[in-house]
């Protein structure tokens, strides 16, 4: 008994501290899983993240039969409570429920520095069994308390389902891969070499320090905020984050200096994304496995420019020689603050009209092109980055898609007559969101939008002002999404104002003023 005569905890261990199997041969260490196996069969099950890390890996070891088993996830119900939006870790939900310390921030003694024995190991075990066990009792409580019972059966029957995706992951074509990194690479090279030249300083865009110095001590601008995106007072750690650059641009800055925070801007939103899809790094892990590589055989290193660290600016290698297919692991969360399911990878934001401000010569040279407004980079077209993404080998993928499926739903759950009444009727609903934020009364809406469809692409119209129009769908779609999830107005118009064309870089909301927020958010 670990605690008292009521419970007795049982810790059944595969693996010492040094990475050695406990059993000393293949038979006894099947006996422990199937004997584990047979409790995960015949028992209920309670968990804390079993859905979304237990099953796949009970799965990945032959211990469970039943891939879409309901059981108890105590994570799961914490995420269906009226604290949804707080920590959902075993530790902060032990001590919502007992008057007991935050126990697991104290010593993880799955870090082995922290484990003085194996023995560590097993009673670590045993505690998270104990807590999840006694907490899940409280926590169904707390879930029938807040009245949402029913949703937290709907998420416990998505489970199994999203198990099975994220041990599905993507495959990857390393070809596409390999040449999207070059791409990249050069485009971030060019980038950071404009800046310098811009700037007229040797100056390292990686380099948050250097950036600040350069602005508020060199050329003496004050901070428009702090490290916490707030107003800078003297003594706040001053920020040279996007948001900062683009208010001090706001604010009035000598054109070179203009030029050269736009080159920085775009290099940030360059290494950003190389960094997130493309490159190898801690958060993205492209694995190979033998099968893959038996399908497709293996394609050649890739060399470019480096872009961070000691060698930053040198010729050197991107990604080595590799096989054509590689896989992507990730893992889905059920139900974040937001109720969107989102993913632990960020493989649901991977591009698809990712930026590419340049086309190069021959010689790797920017191509160049006269304008009224002086020399301006020629522009090469979007890429799709999702066209590296492809199905297993004799397998194919299939799309769905339901047009502002989102705002379908929340119209239903807030029973929004206005939104419902428009899709009823057919309307534009996005349109018509951007025509209350211009208008007081539903009325004067409705004024508005029927006097701008018949300009739009969707009511026929083309040119300009249909262009025009488009731009205001774009306004109600951010502006409203952004509200949705909690945006007060200062935040509603830096984001907006940070916003840049994925597909080129300049900003999407250029012309906006915080006297128009203002408007929007009272409307």
């Amino acid at each position: 008994p670990f605690t008292n005569s009521d419970e007795l905890v049982i810790a059944v261990p595969f693996l010492w501290r040094d990475g050695r199997h406990c059993w000393s041969d293949r038979e006894t260490r099947q006996r422990a899983w199937d004997a584990v196996k047979l409790v995960i069969d015949r028992c209920a099950i309670v968990g804390q993240n079993f859905y979304a890390y237990d099953i796949p890996v009970l799965a990945r070891h032959g211990a469970i039969t039943d891939r879409g088993m309901l059981c108890r996830d105590l994570m799961l119900a914490h995420k269906n409570t009226i604290e949804c939006d707080l920590p959902h870790g075993l530790g902060f939900i032990t001590k919502r429920c007992f008057p007991v310390p935050l126990w697991k921030s104290n010593v993880d003694h799955k870090v082995s520095d922290n484990a003085d024995s194996d023995r560590d190991y097993r009673i670590y075990g045993c505690e998270d069994a104990t807590a999840t066990g006694r907490a899940w009792g409280i926590m169904k409580e707390h879930v029938k308390d807040g009245g949402f019972e029913k949703q937290f059966r709907i998420d416990s029957r998505k489970g199994p389902a999203i198990s099975q995706m994220c041990e599905m992951g993507m495959i990857i074509n390393e070809r596409d891969r390999g040449r999207y990194a070059a791409l990249y690479h050069k485009i971030a090279g060019a980038l950071s070499r404009l800046f310098v030249q811009e700037a007229g300083v040797d100056i390292n865009p990686n380099s948050s320090d250097q950036v600040k110095s350069w602005l508020y001590k060199d050329l003496g601008y004050e901070p428009p905020l702090n490290t916490e995106g707030r107003p800078w007072k003297p003594g706040d750690a001053a920020s040279a984050g996007t948001a900062a650059i683009i208010q001090l641009q706001d604010l009035g800055v000598e054109p070179h200096v203009d030029r050269a925070l736009d080159w920085l801007i775009q290099y940030k939103s360059c290494v950003k994304l190389t960094s997130s899809y493309i490159d190898k790094s801690d958060d993205i892990e492209y694995d190979y496995h033998q099968d893959l590589v038996d399908a497709g055989g293996f394609v050649p290193s890739v060399h470019g420019e480096i872009l961070t660290g000691k060698d930053r600016g040198s010729h050197g290698l991107i990604l080595p020689e590799r096989p054509l297919l590689s896989w992507l692991p990730f893992s889905y969360h059920q139900r974040p603050a937001t109720g969107r399911l989102g993913s632990e990878r960020n493989v649901q934001n991977i591009i698809a009209n990712a930026f590419a401000p340049f086309v190069f010569d021959d010689n790797d040279e920017i191509v160049w092109k006269d304008t009224p407004a002086g020399p301006k980079p020629k522009r090469r077209k979007p890429t799709n980055l999702r066209t590296m993404i492809v199905a297993p080998p004799d397998h194919c993928i299939v799309r769905a898609d339901m047009a502002q499926i989102e705002l379908r739903i929340f119209a239903e759950v807030a029973q929004d007559r206005v939104l419902l009444d428009a899709f009823r009727a057919g309307h534009d609903p996005h349109l018509l969101n951007f025509c209350t934020l211009k208008t007081r009364d539903i009325d004067d809406a409705y004024k508005l939008y029927h006097e701008l469809f018949p300009h739009s692409e969707k009511g026929g119209g083309r040119g300009p002002k249909a262009k025009r129009i488009k731009f205001y769908r774009t306004i109600a779609k951010r502006f409203i999404y952004l509200m949705i999830y909690g945006g007060e107005e200062g935040k509603l118009y830096q984001t907006l104002k940070a916003e840049r064309n994925k597909a080129t870089g300049e900003r999407t909301f250029a012309a906006i003023l915080p006297s128009d927020v203002e408007e929007w958010y009272d409307n």
